[in-house]
């Protein structure tokens, strides 16, 4: 699908392993009810950016790239675009390097992998929040509410839990 020709927002995932990609892919549309644009390297992607008639909502980018590291990609992206365009950066690599990397593009999130389920989500809707650019159908009109939903979520998923839900 060609998102970029239609009115509601969609992000440009940047995954170059076809499993993760299509794995997040069906995470932002099912769970987070936005569209999604996939390349699997960043030239393609660029090249979505340069055809697209409008700019995507968020870019999520994985910073092991092959050709193109996602460093490299976010570079030219900013020079290309400017420093507005909201970013997740998405990795496996060491957790400082990646965080640095992030705030080296000035990325909005990080995503270390392997991720949960409710930790990208909560990473994406915060980007998405912070743009104005969440769909509807997932509003949160309050950040702070949303912060402390998904950390009862995670209290829900303790131990003690775990086991009074398996004993019934």
């Amino acid at each position: 699908m060609d998102c970029a020709k239609y009115d509601s927002p969609y992000v440009l995932l940047l995954e170059d392993d076809a499993a993760t990609r299509q794995l997040v892919k069906d995470i932002l549309e099912e769970e987070v009810g936005i569209a999604v644009l996939k390349a699997a390297d960043g030239i393609t992607a660029l090249r979505m950016l340069a055809d697209a008639r409008r700019s995507p909502a968020l870019l999520v980018v994985d910073l092991m790239l092959p050709n193109m590291d996602g460093e490299t990609f976010m570079a030219e992206v900013r020079r290309l675009y400017g420093p507005d365009l909201p970013v997740i950066v998405m990795s496996a690599m060491d957790p400082t390097v990646v965080r640095s990397s992030a705030d080296c593009i000035g990325a909005r999130g990080v995503v270390l992998k392997p991720f949960t389920l409710e930790d990208f989500v909560a990473e994406v809707t915060d980007a998405l929040q912070l743009e104005g650019k969440l769909p509807s159908r997932q509003a949160i009109v309050d950040l702070d509410d949303a912060r402390r939903l998904r950390i009862a979520r995670r209290h829900d998923r303790s131990p003690e839990c775990s086991s009074a839900r398996n004993s019934n």
